[in-house]
Parts: structure tokens; sequence; C-alpha cells
């Protein structure tokens, strides 16, 4: 079952207990899912765009941007933690982080 597999491979991956159980849920039946949908995808949108692979002037862009903002951070590349935000970057052994791009 896919939400057994994941959870085994998660706590696997990680070595040790880290997901208890999983469920799967379309965004669009839970508010609150939705929500962290949108943050989620903003966070996953500034790694695209560091790896060269989104722009800066689309509307998800600006919705990236503007939550940075938001919450008063420049970046989230390396992870990030306040009181208000915490984004972990988990490295895959020999695998690499993009760095934000210098203007």
């Amino acid at each position: 079952m896919f939400e057994v597999d994941v959870r085994r491979d998660v706590n696997h991956r990680l070595g040790k207990l880290v997901l208890v159980s999983v469920c799967r849920l379309d965004s669009r039946s839970s508010d609150g899912l939705q929500l962290v949908d949108i943050l989620t995808g903003a966070v996953t949108f500034e790694f695209r765009q560091a790896a060269g692979l989104a722009g800066s002037k689309s509307a998800k862009a600006k919705l990236a941007a503007d939550l940075r903002q938001l919450y008063g951070v420049q970046s989230v590349l390396g992870g990030v933690r306040t009181a208000r935000l915490n984004v972990a970057v988990y490295r895959h052994p020999g695998g690499a982080v993009p760095r934000a791009r210098t203007r």
C-alpha cells in the first residue's frame, strides 16, 4: 500500500522513526492542506529558480517572493528557522543543494 511504503522508506532513509502514519488527500479537500500546498510550492519554487528552471516574473515567482518577505527571510535555500517559519533542508548523501544566486 502506498502509505505504508512511503512511511517505511522515509523512516529507513532517515534512520529513525520520523513518520508514524501517512494519509493521502487531495489538497482541494481541506483548506489547511491547501495552505500547506501553497507554502510548500513557494519553497520549492525558490529551489527551481536557483537551479535555473524557473523565472522571476511569473505569478508563482511573485507569490514566493511575497511570502519570503512576509516571513522576513531573504531565502529558504539553506533552510531557515524563525519563530514563524521553519524550513529544513535534508541533504541526500552525495547530493548538492542549490545556493541563492547573487544579483
